[in-house]
């Protein structure tokens, strides 16, 4: 065994229509001395196109194999008879290496990797991004060239190489792998068996989108079944391993004995967060001595007898936060029925309401959650209140378990920051109020927007940041909103990107809740975690912390109020302002501690 490896994924026929391009494979890895493996035959029914995701754990598992420099190769591209040894590309500080495609963004049609714990723990997190939404700068439609882009953004041990190591485009460059891909499709000469091959290939129907497998555990199931039939014979790559997913590596059995087990029933990835709330919770755990498993398809896959808690943060994601159906509802019930059985099961109040999409069974679903919870978590003291009124009635809400655990910081944006160029936009004169987060319906965009109007008047400036609902606001009307230089009103109406928060607070001099009827709202926290003054409705769940974090209230859904409240707070003097900080930071280091939330968690978890 060589300690280089070039490898081609071509299956479903693409050997065959690709014929001449495998053979200039072969006689590339055979000239520089490289281990060579083709991996061909039947695709995936179940993956479809997505089977080009294949490519991701043959990396990793030619790593595990021991293969020290790897070179992946679509079965579309030709390597060129002067092509230099691609080991000569290496470089120190670097360990992937990939040239851009005709869209501008790196191609995943030939990957090159130096294997080092990074690029093995970078190629995990594309593959455990499988099925998230992807901004449209890395979505590519279909694939996982999507996710590679994503991932390759942030990845300071990425180099971008010339465009002769994968030319996709440039019909005149001298090249050494031109990828029949693209604008080049055209210009490949297919043989007459080759024509056959390629002709019955395009005859197939052809499924799109990102991630059109919405369950995550049928993907990874599909994937690993392919990956085990294709490396069956071969020792190039080893054995298919779940932790690349995601998935846990170990159960009580392998565990110290004394420690809880908690499975924490949500997706995370501690490299771009959807929620640092989650992972946060999670690191907490296990500082202060739990075994944390985490992964929401977890919830079907595991076995329980082995764990002591399934923690549920949010009841949506036990059906993918896709609105259920009565079937996928009763599978459910039967699964916690089985949980229950062996496990105590733990709900987290986040929201008043289930997800609106969900209708009548979302209340059906929160229902056979509740009936089963030995404990109910609720992020404030007012939340237990407002939920036994909601649902009076209602059997299990009158249980005596109940209990408060506050929200903890997110410091964790104060180390991914980066300059967010659309903030160059606002008007520099006057205070600037940030409005953060999520506009659920029309009521508050109406209701931010008339406060940033009131304000303008007077020479102050609105940021909206974060995405807006299809209730809201139809996604023609979002698409067509154009911010002018010097805006005193500045919409960005699009998820916030994890290293953009901290910019956003550093411009705002007051936050922002338009919301009413809510819950609780992470935002109030997140100002806190930055010393920012809190302007918030008189909804005593949301505006608990502002007495000892010197907020301001004011009448829900008043805009005259609230832009009073605003100006109130602008016209502190610099001692009072230094003050209010001081205050939002004793009460972030008193009671938004994770250790300090980690710990009530564990109590809890020891106690029902």
């Amino acid at each position: 065994m060589a300690k280089s490896l070039v490898f081609t994924v071509a299956t479903d026929g693409y050997d065959q229509a690709f014929a001449r391009n495998i053979t200039s494979h072969r006689r590339y890895a055979k000239k520089y001395g490289h281990d060579y493996q083709l991996v061909s035959g039947p695709g995936s029914d179940v993956l479809n196109r997505e089977v080009a995701w294949l490519k991701i754990p043959l990396l990793i598992g030619a790593i595990d194999a021991g293969y020290e420099s790897i070179m992946f190769v679509d079965g579309d591209a030709a390597i060129q008879k002067k092509c230099p040894n691609f080991e000569a590309l290496f470089e120190d500080g670097y360990d992937a290496y990939l040239a851009n495609g005709h869209s501008g963004r790196p191609n995943s049609g030939v990957i090159i990797i130096k294997s080092t714990t990074e690029v093995k723990a970078m190629l995990e997190r594309v593959l455990q991004g499988y099925g998230k939404p992807l901004a449209s700068i890395d979505s590519v439609g279909w694939g996982e060239n999507g996710y590679v882009i994503h991932e390759l953004r942030k990845y300071e041990r990425f180099k971008n190489v010339s465009l002769k190591w994968n030319n996709t485009w440039d019909i005149k460059l001298k090249d050494y792998i031109r990828h029949y891909t693209g604008p080049m499709r055209k210009l490949y000469e297919f043989s007459v068996s080759e024509r056959q091959a390629w002709d019955e290939i395009c005859s197939r129907p052809k499924i799109k989108g990102e991630g059109f497998l919405t369950n995550g555990r049928d993907f990874f199931e599909a994937l690993s079944t392919l990956y085990s039939r294709v490396t069956n014979d071969t020792p190039c790559f080893s054995a298919f391993d779940f932790s690349w997913c995601g998935f846990p590596k170990s159960r009580r059995s392998d565990l110290s004995v004394g420690k809880l087990t908690v499975h924490s029933c949500v997706n995370i990835d501690e490299m771009d967060p959807d929620n640092p709330y989650s992972m946060e919770l999670a690191k907490g755990l296990r500082l202060s001595g739990a075994n944390v498993i985490t992964g929401a398809d977890g919830f079907w896959d595991l076995d329980y007898s082995k764990i002591d808690v399934l923690h549920i943060q949010w009841m949506e994601v036990l059906c993918g936060w896709k609105a259920p159906t009565e079937e996928m509802v009763e599978k459910i019930e039967h699964r916690i029925q089985e949980i229950a059985e062996t496990t105590k099961i733990v709900f987290t109040f986040h929201n008043l309401l289930p997800k609106k999409d969900f209708g009548r069974l979302g209340f059906k679903l929160l229902d056979i959650v509740a009936m089963y919870a030995s404990a109910f978590i609720h992020l404030s003291n007012e939340s237990i209140a407002k939920i036994k009124e909601q649902y009076k009635g209602c059997e299990w809400v009158e249980k005596d378990n109940h209990y408060v655990c506050r929200h903890g910081d997110f410091d964790y944006y104060r180390m991914v920051e980066e300059d967010w160029p659309e903030l160059t936009q606002l008007d520099g004169s006057g205070s600037t109020v940030l409005v953060f987060g999520g506009i659920r319906n029309k009521d508050e965009l109406d209701f931010s927007l008339n406060v940033g109007d009131k304000l303008a008047q007077q020479g102050h400036n609105l940021i909206l940041a974060g995405p807006v609902s299809d209730e809201a606001m139809h996604w023609k009307e979002r698409k067509g909103i154009q911010n002018p230089e010097r805006s005193k009103i500045l919409r960005l109406h699009q998820r916030v990107q994890n290293e953009h928060v901290k910019a956003l607070l550093k411009k705002a001099d007051v936050v922002l809740i338009p919301r009413a009827e809510r819950l609780n709202s992470g935002v109030v926290f997140l100002a806190h975690s930055f010393g920012v003054p809190v302007v918030c409705s008189d909804e005593v769940t949301l505006s608990e912390s502002l007495n000892v974090t010197r907020g301001v209230v004011y009448r829900k859904n008043n805009v005259d109020d609230a832009v009073n409240a605003i100006l109130s707070v602008f016209k502190r003097e610099q001692l009072e302002k230094i003050e209010n900080e001081a205050a939002c930071f004793l009460f972030k280091k008193k009671c938004m501690s994770w250790i300090s939330i980690a710990d009530q968690h564990l109590k809890i978890y020891q106690s029902v």
